[in-house]
């Protein structure tokens, strides 16, 4: 006689861990994107006002856009080699275990101040020594990758060895790296947002006022600075 053998439905219940993977996936896929400096700063320019720099108030945070000068001597880039009023760069770590991912494993930032001349005026930037007080999104210049023996530039080196970090890795083969170099130079147009502070100074931007204006940042109220077109 045939026996009736009735299994549990078990597919709905063994998929469901496949789902609230992918679901976590996605969630954490956009996150990724909300959360990136470029649509942090893209966000917050947005939400700031251009104004015109005569018209700027004390303690105000406004927008300006704007064409950059420099008041000292340019520096040099550490991987172009190029004159400029500042840099940026990145190094990034290939993650072989994790699926290939990057992580960025150094941060490097410097900017001289700088003057931005505007149609709104001109306004003098300073750039706060302390990296919380700015968010600073520059379009890459130069993106160059290593391989496993291939060694990274020596300053970027003694950068890796001052935070405890470590080029090679098992069996003394190099880790695979990339790293990415941003600079502004002079004659770059910019986006620029930050607070407000009037003052009297040598460079005499606005030659019917007695004070100069001053834009830089804090804590609460970043200055920000970026090149990028979809900004402007």
């Amino acid at each position: 006689m045939p026996v009736l053998v009735i299994l549990p439905e078990l597919t709905a219940i063994s998929g469901l861990p496949i789902l609230i993977l992918v679901f976590v996936m996605i969630i954490l896929g956009l996150w990724s994107v909300y959360a990136n400096k470029k649509n942090k700063v893209l966000r917050k320019l947005k939400k700031t006002t251009i104004k015109k720099t005569a018209l700027a108030k004390e303690n105000e945070y406004i927008k300006v856009i704007g064409t950059l000068q420099t008041t000292t001597e340019p520096i040099i880039s550490p991987i172009g080699k190029r004159e400029c009023i500042g840099y940026q760069i990145k190094v990034e770590e290939k993650r072989k275990y994790k699926n290939n991912s990057w992580r960025t494993i150094m941060l490097e930032e410097k900017l001289l101040d700088f003057i931005i001349d505007s149609p709104q005026g001109k306004a003098f930037i300073v750039f706060p020594s302390d990296a919380n007080n700015s968010l600073l999104y520059l379009v890459k210049n130069v993106v160059k990758k290593t391989g496993t023996w291939d060694n990274l530039p020596l300053f970027i080196e003694k950068s890796l060895t001052i935070h405890g970090k470590k080029s090679a890795g098992f069996l003394k083969s190099n880790k695979i790296f990339r790293y990415k170099e941003s600079i502004i130079e002079a004659g770059n147009k910019m986006v620029v947002a930050g607070v407000c502070s009037l003052k009297p100074s040598m460079h005499k931007l606005d030659r019917y006022s007695s004070k100069d204006l001053f834009i830089s940042g804090s804590k609460s109220h970043k200055l920000v600075i970026t090149d990028t077109p979809k900004a402007q």
